[in-house]
C-alpha cells in the first residue's frame, strides 16, 4: 500500500479565547462558508443566505487576510441561544480557515482550451449559497512550482439562448496543473463568484448549473447540477443539519450545518 501525505495548503488563523467553554459536555460543533463582516473584537459572520453569527469570544490575529468582506470557512458550536435576535446567533469559534474566491474563466465557443486538467483526488462538497459555488475538495501536489485550480466555463456546450429563458452553463472544476504526483495531495477551500451570470441573463429568476469534474483513477468525467437564482430572496427558517462524509478530514464531528453551504 503507498504512503500518502495530507498537506493542508490553508492558512489555519491562531485564536486566543478570552472566555472559558463550559466542560460539563461536549459541544456540537457545525462548519459553515460565511464572510466576515465585524473584524475587530468579536468578529461577526455572515453566512451566504443571511444568517448573523456573532462571535462570544474575543479573536486574537495578526493574519493579513482577516479583514472584513473576506469569506472564511469556520467551525463552531453554538453560545447562548436563549434571547438571540432573529437570524442572529452567538456562537464560540473553534477554528476557522481563509476561503480563496475566484471568478469563473471561460474557454469561448471559437477558442483553444489552454487550461490544464488533472484529476481531483477527492471531492467533500460541492453547493450553491448566496452568490457563489462553494467547494471543497482535494488536489494532487504538482511535480512543478506551479499549482492552481479553475472553475472553467465551456461554451461550446451551451446553445445559444433567449434572454428570458433560464440557461444551462456548463462547468469544469479542474486542477490546471501540467503533471502530479498522486502520494501526496492538498485539501482546497474555495468560492467561485456566479454573479456575472446574473448579469448576463438579467430577465431570468434561475440559471442551471452544469458542473463536471474527474476524480482519480478513474478516466470518466462525474457531473451534478445544480440551479442558481441571483434574484431569489434570503431564506428566513432554519435550513435542516446534514451528515457528510465520515472521512472529511476537515471535521471534528459529522453533524454540519448547511445554512449557505
Amino acid at each position: 500500500m503507498k504512503n500518502r501525505f495530507f498537506a493542508l495548503p490553508l492558512m489555519v488563523l491562531l485564536v486566543s479565547f478570552v472566555s472559558c467553554l463550559d466542560t460539563k459536555e461536549e459541544p456540537i460543533y457545525y462548519d459553515v462558508m460565511a464572510t466576515l463582516t465585524e473584524a475587530d473584537g468579536f468578529p461577526t459572520f455572515q453566512t451566504d443566505n443571511g444568517y448573523i453569527l456573532q462571535c462570544d469570544t474575543k479573536l486574537s490575529t495578526s493574519i493579513d487576510s482577516f479583514k472584513t468582506g473576506n469569506r472564511f470557512y469556520m467551525r463552531y458550536s453554538f453560545g447562548d441561544t436563549t434571547n438571540h435576535a432573529p437570524k442572529t446567533y452567538p456562537i464560540k469559534l473553534s477554528k476557522i480557515w481563509y476561503v480563496t474566491v475566484k471568478n469563473f474563466a471561460t474557454v469561448e465557443k471559437d477558442s483553444l482550451d489552454k487550461f490544464g486538467s488533472q484529476p481531483l483526488e477527492f471531492i467533500y462538497s460541492l453547493g450553491i449559497g448566496g452568490k457563489y459555488l462553494n467547494a471543497t475538495f482535494n488536489t494532487f501536489t504538482s511535480m512543478s512550482n506551479k499549482d492552481g485550480f479553475e472553475l472553467v466555463r465551456i461554451k461550446k456546450d451551451e446553445p445559444t439562448y433567449p434572454q428570458d429563458t433560464p440557461p444551462t452553463i456548463y462547468f469544469q472544476l479542474r486542477h490546471t496543473v501540467a503533471s502530479i504526483t498522486t502520494f501526496a495531495f492538498n485539501t482546497r477551500i474555495a468560492s467561485f463568484d456566479l454573479s456575472p451570470l446574473a448579469t448576463e441573463y438579467p430577465l431570468v429568476n434561475k440559471i442551471n448549473i452544469n458542473l463536471k469534474y474527474q476524480i482519480y483513477p478513474y478516466t470518466t468525467t462525474d457531473s451534478c447540477t445544480f440551479v442558481y437564482e441571483p434574484k431569489a430572496v434570503v431564506s428566513v427558517g432554519l435550513s435542516p443539519k446534514r451528515t457528510l462524509k465520515p472521512d472529511m478530514k476537515l471535521s471534528a464531528s459529522e453533524v454540519y450545518s448547511n445554512f449557505g453551504y
